[in-house]
């Protein structure tokens, strides 16, 4: 969780409307999905904002287990051009989610998706989260929680 926070804030602080980053929102997931400020639509790209965003980022603490398909569909939907999907989950996508996040992607006009999968380098890599990244258009990297 320290890490994905970590590159999650570099991200954050990356936005710069100059370079064509006018909004962001963050989607928190565990067993709920949460988003920052608890809005449903994309938020200003400002000091003020990226401030908030990266103390609440700071404040999280990983609990329960994940369900991402509920997360990345509502992300999707607030029509973002990118999502950044970061995650640890233990277990692998079902077809029909992948199907159902493509069409989501396609419908809503979301660019690309990309993944960043943590875990050990001893653990399988999920299949799914690549082939996630590679259908939408996004990159897929694994980080290992044991270099960090």
């Amino acid at each position: 969780m320290r890490r994905a926070v970590t590159d999650a804030v570099a991200s954050i602080n990356s936005l710069d409307p100059k370079r064509g980053a006018n909004k962001f929102q963050i989607v928190v997931y565990n067993h709920d999905v949460e988003t920052f400020d608890g809005a449903e639509a994309l938020i200003d790209v400002n000091p003020e904002n990226k401030s908030r965003a990266i103390r609440y980022l700071k404040s999280l603490v990983g609990t329960g287990g994940t369900k991402p398909e509920n997360a990345l569909a509502k992300a999707i939907k607030m029509r973002p051009d990118v999502v950044f999907f970061l995650t640890d989950a233990d277990e692998e996508l079902t077809p029909q989610t992948l199907e159902q996040i493509r069409d989501w992607r396609r419908s809503y006009k979301v660019k690309q998706i990309c993944v960043v999968e943590f875990g050990k380098a001893t653990d399988p890599k999920k299949k799914t989260f690549r082939q996630l990244a590679g259908e939408n258009n996004g990159v897929y990297i694994f980080k290992d929680i044991e270099s960090l």
